[in-house]
């Protein structure tokens, strides 16, 4: 596809990214999902950037929920995943809903997802892949560093009233960075494991609330246990456009674990 030309996509938001700050584009939110092909074939797609809060309400989405809209391509960024979204032509559709413990969900997400990270640095290396989902092995730690503060002219972007939404809150520095650290069972590749940093926006609100009603220590400690073993850990992952190794966790969907019997069962209907 040509750079600058739009195309109608639909496709099934997955990820929500917490809002990043940058000088010249203001607020913006990183958004990932399923890009519908035609025939049931799905692929990613990442869609940058999105100024997500002060977006008309009607426009806005929640992550499992399909969206259309038009995007482009651009030359400023050539990861293979990547799109311009035009934000005005957004045009939310039906959610869907995790009926019968997340098979709705996992129908459209398993039959691309990758077996490991070690998997998606491969396919980096050999395609310039820059996006996926995989069932991490074993989360052995999750840390909390102190989060480099924002710079004075981060801060005033930061607290930009929006003229679309005058009720809208400054966003809110994170003081704390949170890091994943994972093996990913990749034999093959002789997996020493990964520590990745997490960006997901439904996993920092947890973070906000719970430091707002209970204080940082029980914050933290909520972060800590969310992808323990009770919960069939999926993470998104993708990398930066600037650094293409160095990869964040963009996203998580913790549905909870199967029963032998019922994994069987939803891997029979996915074939």
């Amino acid at each position: 596809m040509h750079h600058g030309v739009k195309e109608r996509l639909r496709m099934l938001v997955t990820v929500k990214a917490y809002p990043s700050i940058s000088k010249r584009k203001g607020e913006t939110v990183c958004v990932a999902g399923l890009r519908e092909r035609g025939e049931g074939s799905f692929e990613w797609a990442r869609l940058w950037p999105v100024p997500f809060r002060d977006m008309d309400i009607a426009g806005r989405f929640s992550t499992w929920q399909w969206v259309e809209l038009d995007a482009q391509r651009t030359s400023s960024d050539q990861r293979p995943e990547s799109w311009r979204p035009v934000i005005d032509s957004i045009v939310t559709r039906e959610p869907v809903e995790p009926r019968a413990g997340w098979r709705d969900r996992l129908h459209f997400l398993e039959p691309v997802m990758l077996s490991s990270m070690c998997e998606l640095r491969r396919k980096q290396e050999a395609a310039g892949t820059s996006l996926a989902a995989f069932r991490p092995r074993e989360v052995f730690d999750v840390t909390a560093e102190p989060n480099d503060p924002w710079s004075a002219e981060h801060e005033a972007v930061a607290s930009q009233t929006s003229l679309l939404m005058p009720d809208k809150r400054p966003l809110e520095w994170i003081p704390t960075r949170f890091k994943f650290h994972y093996s990913c069972g990749d034999v093959e590749a002789g997996c020493r494991g990964h520590s990745q940093t997490v960006v997901d926006w439904g996993l920092l609100q947890l973070y906000r609330n719970s430091k707002r009603n209970h204080g940082p220590a029980k914050a933290e400690g909520d972060v800590i246990q969310i992808a323990g073993p009770t919960k069939d850990t999926i993470f998104f992952v993708g990398n930066q456009h600037q650094a293409r190794r160095g990869w964040m966790v963009i996203g998580m969907a913790y549905p909870p674990v199967r029963s032998e019997g019922e994994s069987d069962q939803l891997r029979l209907e996915l074939l």
